[in-house]
């Protein structure tokens, strides 16, 4: 990866912002340091830099509709399967594995059946695709938007503007138009002004601002502010597939949930019944994260990793062969 100035400063904006993602420059400029005008110009020079992104996405999407899928692609394929895995709007995120040969893939779909239909019929379809397996997700236990860069202390956090609860005057309910234009706008940059999308979806600026906070306070959406891995201090990423007893597996989950290195974690009705996304500060901490893992149980457990190398995709965002966001979007199946 290229290199590019990379600040301690530039840690606390971030960490500002995954707290915060909407928040004015003017109300973190206290908590991160400097002068609103500093705050801003540094973050679109991080964007532009394709480092940090902002986004949305729904978060009433039952477990149902979602998936984890392996994928194993005939030799010297890869780059053709990889081009096609990208395109498809149900393929939010696409890992490739340090088995120079699979990938894994997170899917969702706008139904049940419409996920079966994906799974059975389109992924296989796909050319040079070897084998799939594929873990049907039945409840998250975490997610990555929860996960921080741990720059700013807990006084910090505590100082940093939290989105303003809806107005008494804001309609409760969000008409449907208006909320996928909110959703597909704030999906490709989770800070566009409320202006633009009022623009976009022919409203006000008042009654997007409205729309988005009652999509927010009643948790039907969820932004996110996102860093490459290499910038985060937790470069090496990583899929766990573990298979528990199934009489400590919510023992597990709960004390997994608060292990600092897990992104995203879920049951699954899987090979395997627990599905993992971490992120490590260096190979090495493999070893330790599974012992660490071990030591929670009572019984032996059954692991497969997959050591991820690269990410051409993360909820509908692109990335360059460098793991730079590349600012190609295309929206998810939400």
């Amino acid at each position: 990866m290229p290199e590019t100035e990379f600040s301690p400063f530039d840690q606390r904006l971030i960490h500002a912002l995954q707290i915060a993602p909407r928040a004015t420059w003017a109300g973190l400029a206290p908590v991160v340091g400097a002068d609103p005008t500093t705050l801003a110009r540094r973050w679109t020079a991080l964007v532009d830099a394709g480092i940090a992104w902002s986004t949305g996405y729904r978060i009433d999407v039952p477990a149902d509709r979602r998936a984890v899928v392996e994928i194993d692609i005939h030799p010297g394929q890869f780059p053709k399967v990889k081009s096609l895995l990208c395109e498809l709007p149900q393929a939010a995120t696409v890992d490739i594995t340090a088995s120079g040969s699979s990938a894994v893939v997170t899917v969702c779909e706008s139904d049940r059946s419409s996920l079966i239909e994906f799974l059975l019929s389109t992924l296989p379809g796909l050319p040079d695709v070897r084998d799939i397996r594929n873990h049907l997700l039945t409840a998250q236990l975490r997610s990555a938007d929860q996960w921080t860069l741990r720059a700013l202390d807990q006084d910090e956090i505590d100082r940093i503007p939290q989105e303003r609860p809806p107005r008494v005057r804001a309609p409760l309910v969000v008409d449907p138009a208006l909320e996928s234009c909110i959703v597909e706008e704030l999906g490709r940059d989770g800070r566009t002004p409320q202006t633009a999308i009022a623009s976009a979806a022919g409203v006000s600026p008042q009654r997007v601002q409205d729309a988005i906070a009652v999509l927010l306070h009643r948790q039907r959406f969820r932004l996110r502010t996102d860093v490459v891995s290499a910038y985060s201090g937790w470069p090496v990423h990583v899929w766990y597939f573990v298979d528990v007893p199934a009489g400590q597996l919510g023992q597990l989950s709960k004390s997994l949930a608060h292990l600092p290195e897990i992104r995203f974690a879920a049951t699954s009705a899987g090979s395997h019944n627990l599905v993992i996304d971490v992120w490590l500060r260096s190979l090495s901490a493999v070893h330790q994260l599974e012992a660490k893992i071990q030591s929670m149980l009572r019984a032996s457990m059954s692991v497969r990793r997959q050591v991820v190398l690269r990410t051409p995709k993360r909820l509908g965002h692109f990335f360059d062969d460098s793991e730079r966001h590349t600012g190609e979007y295309i929206p998810m199946i939400q």
